[in-house]
């Protein structure tokens, strides 16, 4: 979704069409209800933007407020922002609003795995060739005269803000797991670097004169980055293509749910395992239920850090027959468990309160009688 609202963003910015930036209104306001974590990058994202497009046209800024104005003032994209609002207020606020979860999300990080990672943590999990070149393609881009169209501006704020967020997330009050936000980086980088290579040759062509200082910088740059790249890109590419043994492990995972999309019924309730199955997060577009469907058992650690929060998803897996799981299973009805065999077999099998109907190697669902 953030892709394709920031292609609506600029596509109105860029050809004056009220039409994409209520598009653009309209996505937005459905990722709120879909992945509050992608909603507040997204956010981050506009406004950083925002402020370097400002910047760059310091000069006009009467100009572009007025422009700006025009075109949140059309017809359509204002009425979609109405219609928002009547649903934001009035229908059904987004869950993590209702929760207060905001609150837990903005402030001074202050556990260790939200502090920020470092630069070699960050090519850890993006990848060093990507995080080099798209660095590089972020010096390359604020050395050209384009810099400032909005093109450049989407991409520059995309790039810096979610660079600034998963590495010094204490500026901008982000109390989130930067592991989580880090992921989103690869993306964005890669479009950068290749997109402000080809802006630096097309800028060259045109201008038609001698580089000199960008033409250096571009030198250095390169060189700087084939070098990292260069040792680093097998490896990289050995971190980010996915195992046999993986792939295989989605396959199961696809097989089992399009197997429970099949025999299931609209009253059975599905609880799944998030640690150990993989792909999991997919089988919710099998069933197309609801968001919060199939149930799931989060990472251990979010039970132990927020006691406050329901324990329901964790013992109905972990001890599903003591007294405290099977009141769980009374209350949520939930009666199918999808789990990795090879983890938590052990406890269902032993239970005379369900039964196995599906099992592959890395899968098992057990039914509750």
């Amino acid at each position: 979704f953030i892709p394709l609202i920031l292609l609506a963003f600029y596509r109105a910015f860029k050809e004056k069409r009220p039409s994409f930036l209520a598009l653009a209104f309209f996505l937005t306001f459905t990722l709120a209800y879909i992945h509050h974590l992608s909603t507040l990058i997204l956010l981050f994202v506009l406004i950083f933007s925002a402020l370097l497009y400002l910047a760059f046209h310091f000069d006009f800024l009467g100009t572009v407020f007025t422009s700006w104005r025009k075109l949140f003032l059309a017809p359509a994209p204002l009425l979609v922002a109405i219609l928002a609002c009547l649903f934001f207020f009035a229908v059904a606020m987004p869950t993590y609003i209702e929760t207060h979860a905001i609150g837990t999300a903005l402030g001074t990080p202050t556990k260790t795995t939200r502090t920020g990672l470092s630069f070699l943590q960050m090519t850890g999990s993006s990848g060093a060739a990507r995080v080099t070149f798209g660095f590089t393609g972020i010096l390359l881009l604020l050395s050209l005269v384009t810099r400032s169209r909005y093109s450049s501006v989407f991409l520059l704020g995309w790039g810096i803000v979610l660079s600034l967020m998963t590495t010094h997330p204490e500026w901008l009050f982000i109390d989130i797991p930067s592991n989580r936000i880090g992921a989103y980086l690869s993306f964005p980088i890669g479009i950068l670097a290749a997109f402000s290579f080809m802006a630096f040759f097309a800028s060259a062509k045109a201008s038609g004169k001698q580089l000199f200082l960008p033409g250096i910088l571009f030198l250095a740059l390169l060189f700087s980055s084939l070098t990292f790249a260069l040792g680093n890109g097998s490896y990289d590419n050995n971190q980010t293509l996915i195992p046999a043994n993986k792939s295989i492990g989605v396959l199961e995972t696809f097989r089992a749910t399009a197997y429970l999309k099949e025999h299931n019924q609209p009253k059975d309730l599905i609880l799944k395992d998030h640690n150990y199955i993989v792909a999991d997060a997919w089988m919710k577009l099998f069933f197309l239920r609801d968001y919060s469907y199939p149930l799931s058992r989060g990472f251990f650690k979010r039970y132990g850090d927020n006691p406050d929060r329901e324990q329901c998803t964790l013992l109905m897996i972990s001890v599903p027959n003591t007294e405290r799981g099977q009141k769980c299973y009374d209350d949520t009805g939930t009666n199918l468990v999808v789990i990795n065999p090879h983890v938590d077999s052990e406890q269902f099998e032993k239970s005379p309160a369900f039964s196995k109907i599906y099992a592959s190697d890395d899968i098992a669902i057990y039914q509750r009688r």
